[in-house]
């Protein structure tokens, strides 16, 4: 099967009609049997790489449709200052309405009934920010790994979806006390959320292609991942 442009792999390059102009939404991968559960992946830094990719064909051997935004439309960056500029000079807008893009398709091109979104460092971010701002109130599950989070009273009560999220106790980048505040506001507010800090593990420790890989956390956090997507995208609604 081949939408809008090339095959690759499992997934699928897609091209998806805006407005005025034709862009590369990002890369598709899908399973083999037909699936109503559908994930918006939303990557760090470094970019669609290959790692990106193939994280997502994983998730479609899981049984869900993955739609991996480019954030960066088409530009993969080689080291980190050239991601580090990337990420500077993304408009927070243009990436908003990426996101939102990518959930009207798989809503509706691919029929699904089910979306969530699991979002890496920058990606984690802009995936809050996306519900946090009451633009996704149609996700229905939210995994952030080591992402920005917010505090605002208002931003907490409209993430309306279980929350999953993934943090290294060595992150010097983001603030372990407000990692333990924005769980205990979800808490306060009846919210689902499930937090893990890992020991010894610090920002990055997803990506293996960087000094701070940490193989034992990334392995557990994939696992509580795929769990928890099923759970809230696959599982039959109860009556």
């Amino acid at each position: 099967m081949l939408i809008g442009g090339l095959c690759i792999g499992l997934g699928f390059e897609v091209v998806y009609a805006q407005e005025r102009e034709s862009s590369t939404l990002g890369y598709l991968a899908m399973p083999k049997v037909r699936s109503a559960a559908a994930v918006v992946f939303l990557h760090d830094n470094y970019g669609l790489d290959s790692w990106t990719k193939s994280l997502c064909d994983l998730l479609a051997r899981e049984g869900f449709n993955v739609l991996a935004v480019d954030l960066y439309r088409t530009r993969v960056p080689q080291d980190f200052m050239e991601a580090h500029e990337l990420e500077r000079a993304l408009p927070e807008s243009e990436a908003q309405q990426s996101i939102a893009a990518a959930v009207k398709f798989l809503k509706e091109d691919l029929k699904v009934l089910r979306v969530g979104i699991v979002g890496i460092a920058m990606g984690g971010t802009f995936a809050l920010d996306f519900v946090a701002n009451r633009t996704g109130r149609d996700i229905a599950a939210l995994v952030v790994n080591y992402a920005a989070l917010p505090t605002e009273t208002e931003k907490i009560k409209n993430l309306v979806c279980p929350v999953m999220a993934h943090f290294g106790e060595n992150d010097v980048g983001i603030d372990q006390v407000r990692v333990l505040r924005f769980t205990q506001m979800l808490k306060a507010h009846n919210k689902a959320v499930d937090v893990k800090v890992y020991p010894g593990a610090a920002f990055g420790f997803l990506r293996p292609t960087t000094d701070s890989y940490h193989a034992e956390s990334a392995a557990d956090a994939w696992a509580r991942t795929i769990r928890f997507l099923k759970t809230h995208l696959q599982s039959k609604p109860k009556p």
